[in-house]
C-alpha cells in the first residue's frame, strides 16, 4: 500500500469519524479544514452519493451561542445573498451548523492576492454590500449586522457577493443606550461598539466605509485614515462614513448607496464590471439596475422621481461635449475651479461640471470641502460680516449632480432654482435673505437645511419636506414650530428664537437638539425624547438637570452660559461622554465624579470655587479651561501630572 492509499484509509477510518458527528457520518465525508481555532472550526465536506460540497461549522464554549444565532437568522431570512442552511444541532457539548458551500474568494483574499482594487470596482463591490445591509435594515424590527468586514464577504466566480457570517446580527432596539459587547473585529468596529453609544444602522455604515477604504488601499484605516491613496472624489464619502459621531455619518445605507451610485455614474463606466452587482434585490423592495444598453442614463434609485419641470435627460450633461462653459457668477466659477483644480485659463466642459457634487461658498470665500467650510461657519453668528455678491443661480443648473450646496451670506431669496437640482440633499443658505421656503418641497431628496440668520417667519411649508432630517434655523424670525409635528427630524437647532410653545418636541424623535433660553417647564418634554444623543441649551436658568436623567442615549451635553442652582446629583447620566459647563459658576467638581464615562469636560470662563477633586478624574481624557483656571490649577497642584490632557483656550 503506497503513501496516498495509506493517507486515504486514515482519512476515511480516523479523521472522518473525529471531525464528523454521528449524525452526519453516513451521508458526508471530510474534504478539508478551512479554519481552525480553539473555539471554532470550519470544514469542507462532500456528500457521499453525489460529491456535492457543503460547509460545516463547529463551535464550542463562547462561540457556540453565536453559531446558534447564525443558524436562526440563516433559517429565518430568505435573501439571495445568504447561503442556504441544512441543519444545526448540538452533540457532545459542540454546536454543528451545516450549510451550502459557496465557491469563490472573500474580498479580503481578493485584495491580498491582487492588491488595491481600481476605484470603480471597489465602489461596485461596496454597493453590493450596501444592498445586503439595506435588506437587513429595512426588516421590522431592523437588523444590524455589526461585523461587516472583507473576510465576511464572498465574491463568487459568477460575480455575485454573499454575506458569509451573520452570527453577530442583532435586532435594533431604539431605547437601549449601549450594546452587549460581542466578539468584535477591532479593525472595522465602529466607536459605539466599544461602549460609546448603542449600535444602530449607522454602525454598519461605518463598517462599509472601512471596507471601501480597504478595497481602495489594501490596508485598514487608522482612526484618521490616510486618504493619499484614495481618489479625491471619494474623500468626502469616506470621511463621512468614518466620522466618530454617528450623527455625522450617512444616516442610512440607502443614503450612502445613492452617493456611490452617483459617483459611479460619473466615473469610468465599464460594462464588463456590471456583473459585480450580482443580484437585483426586488424582494427587499430595492431594484438596483445598471440600465444595460443605456449607459448614458443616470443611475436613479427605484424610488427616485425627478421634479416634473426637470426632463430626465438633463440629469447628466452630455459626456461627449467638450465645449467650454461660461459662468454668470465669478465666485461660483472660482469655487468650481478650486474643486476641479483648474487654472483660470483652463476651459471647463459640461462633462467637468457633471463631476461636481458639492460646492461651498461663504460670503466672498470659497472652500474645497465641508471640513474647510465648517471651520469658517462661526461667522454665521456675526451679523455684520460682509455679504457675498452672488445674485443669480443659473450657474448651478450647469451642475445637475449637485448634492450639497452651500451659499452662505449671499443676497439670495428666490429658492425656485434649487428645485431644478434633482439630487440636492444638503442646502445651506445661512445669513441670506430667505423668507419663503415653500419651493423646497419640490426637492425630493432634501435631507439637511441650514437657514441660520434669515428673515424667515413662516415654517409651515416644512411639513411637506418628506425626507428632511436636519433643520437649523437659529436667529430667524420663526415663532411657531408646530409645523414640525410628527416629522422624522433627527437634528433641530432653534437657538435665539422666541418660541412660546415647544410641545411639538414631544412628537419628534430627535438625536440632536439645541436651543437658547429654553423654559425650565420644557425639560420634562425633552426627557421623553429617548433617542436624544446630543443636547445643547444656552442662557437658561434651571434648578437642576434631574429631569433629563431619563435620556438613555444622551452622550453629549452642552449647558453653556446657564445658571443651574443644583449640580449635586449627576448620577442619572451614566453614559455622558462630553460635558460643556462654560461661562457659569460651579461650587465644586465632586458631583461630576459620578459620570463614569465622561472623557471630555469643558470649563472655559467657568468659575469653579473648589478644584481639589480634580486629580480624581482618572477616566477623563481631556479638560478644556481658560487661562485663569489653568493658572489656578498649576498653583494648586504644583508638579502634578494629571491622567488627562489640559487644553487652554
Amino acid at each position: 500500500m503506497n503513501v496516498s492509499e495509506l493517507a486515504k484509509e486514515w482519512k476515511e477510518t480516523q479523521l472522518d469519524s473525529r471531525v464528523l458527528p454521528a449524525r452526519l457520518q453516513d451521508e458526508y465525508q471530510f474534504e478539508s479544514c478551512l479554519k481552525y481555532t480553539q473555539e471554532q472550526q470550519v470544514y469542507k465536506l462532500l456528500r457521499i452519493n453525489d460529491h456535492t460540497p457543503f460547509l460545516l461549522k463547529v463551535a464550542q464554549d463562547e462561540a457556540a451561542p453565536i453559531l446558534k444565532t447564525e443558524y436562526r437568522f440563516l433559517f429565518e431570512l430568505d435573501f439571495p445573498f445568504l447561503p442556504n442552511t441544512m441543519d444545526c444541532f448540538e452533540e457532545v457539548g459542540r454546536v454543528y451548523l451545516l450549510r451550502e458551500y459557496l465557491s469563490g474568494e472573500t474580498l479580503y483574499e481578493l485584495v491580498e492576492n491582487q492588491g488595491a482594487l481600481p476605484s470603480d470596482k471597489a465602489v461596485l463591490l461596496t454597493l453590493s454590500v450596501c444592498q445586503m445591509l439595506h435588506c437587513l435594515h429595512t426588516r421590522k424590527p431592523p437588523l444590524i449586522h455589526r461585523d461587516i468586514k472583507p473576510q465576511n464577504i464572498l465574491y463568487s466566480p459568477q460575480g455575485t457577493c454573499y454575506l458569509l457570517d451573520v452570527g453577530s446580527i442583532r435586532q435594533y432596539v431604539p431605547d437601549k443606550s449601549q450594546d452587549t459587547v460581542v466578539m468584535l473585529t477591532q479593525a472595522t468596529a465602529a466607536p459605539e461598539q466599544f461602549g460609546f453609544w448603542q449600535s444602530d444602522m449607522r454602525t454598519d455604515v461605518y463598517a462599509v466605509g472601512k471596507l471601501l477604504y480597504y478595497l481602495l488601499t489594501a490596508h485598514f484605516s487608522a482612526d484618521e485614515p490616510d486618504l493619499s491613496e484614495v481618489p479625491k472624489s471619494l474623500h468626502h464619502v469616506l470621511r463621512k462614513c468614518l466620522s466618530f459621531s454617528p450623527q455625522k455619518r450617512y444616516q442610512s445605507v440607502a443614503s450612502l448607496e445613492k452617493v456611490l451610485c452617483r459617483w459611479h455614474r460619473l466615473h469610468n463606466w465599464h460594462p464588463a464590471l456590471l456583473p459585480l452587482t450580482g443580484f437585483i434585490l426586488l424582494g427587499c423592495g430595492m431594484a438596483f439596475g445598471f440600465l444595460m444598453g443605456r449607459l448614458t442614463a443616470p443611475i436613479l434609485p427605484a424610488e427616485m422621481v425627478l421634479p416634473a419641470n426637470v426632463p430626465a435627460e438633463t440629469a447628466l450633461p452630455a459626456e461627449t461635449s467638450t465645449a467650454s462653459v461660461t459662468f454668470a457668477e465669478p465666485k461660483i466659477e472660482e469655487a468650481v475651479r478650486l474643486i476641479l483644480r483648474k487654472g483660470s485659463d483652463e476651459p471647463i466642459s459640461p462633462k467637468d461640471l457633471g463631476m461636481i457634487s458639492e460646492i461651498y461658498i461663504c460670503g466672498n470665500e470659497v472652500y474645497p470641502d465641508a471640513q474647510s467650510h465648517e471651520q469658517a461657519s462661526y461667522s454665521h453668528w456675526i451679523e455684520n460680516e460682509p455679504m457675498g455678491t452672488i445674485r443669480t443661480l443659473e450657474d448651478l443648473l450647469l451642475m445637475p449632480n449637485l448634492a450639497t450646496v452651500v451659499l452662505d451670506r449671499q443676497p439670495i431669496w428666490d429658492l425656485e432654482p434649487f428645485t431644478k437640482l434633482p439630487w440636492l440633499e444638503t442646502l445651506s443658505l445661512c445669513r441670506c435673505l430667505v423668507r419663503d421656503i415653500a419651493p423646497l418641497a419640490r426637492c425630493p431628496w432634501l435631507e439637511e437645511l441650514y437657514l441660520h440668520g434669515n428673515p424667515l417667519r413662516d415654517l409651515s411649508p416644512v411639513s411637506d419636506f418628506q425626507k428632511l432630517k436636519t433643520l437649523v434655523i437659529p436667529q430667524t424670525r420663526v415663532t411657531d414650530i408646530s409645523a414640525l409635528q410628527g416629522m422624522k427630524l433627527e437634528r433641530l437647532d432653534t437657538a435665539h428664537l422666541e418660541i412660546e410653545d415647544y410641545s411639538v418636541l414631544e412628537t419628534l424623535s430627535l438625536r440632536d437638539f439645541a436651543s437658547v433660553n429654553l423654559p425650565e417647564s420644557m425639560l420634562p418634554s425633552l426627557s421623553r425624547m429617548t433617542r436624544l444623543e446630543n443636547l445643547s441649551f444656552f442662557q437658561g436658568r434651571y434648578h437642576d438637570l434631574r429631569s433629563l436623567s431619563t435620556l438613555p442615549a444622551l452622550r453629549i451635553l452642552n449647558v453653556t452660559q446657564c445658571e443651574i442652582d443644583d449640580y449635586s446629583d449627576m448620577s442619572g447620566f451614566p453614559h455622558l461622554f462630553y460635558l460643556n459647563l462654560s461661562e457659569q459658576k460651579i461650587e465644586n467638581l465632586i458631583p461630576f465624579l459620578a459620570l463614569a464615562e465622561l472623557e471630555y469636560l469643558v470649563l472655559s470662563d467657568t468659575i469653579v470655587e473648589k478644584i481639589s477633586s480634580l486629580p480624581q478624574f482618572t477616566h477623563l481624557v481631556e479638560l478644556t479651561v481658560d487661562e485663569n483656571l489653568a493658572e489656578r490649577i498649576a498653583q494648586t497642584f504644583p508638579g502634578v501630572e494629571f491622567p488627562f490632557q489640559i487644553i487652554v483656550n
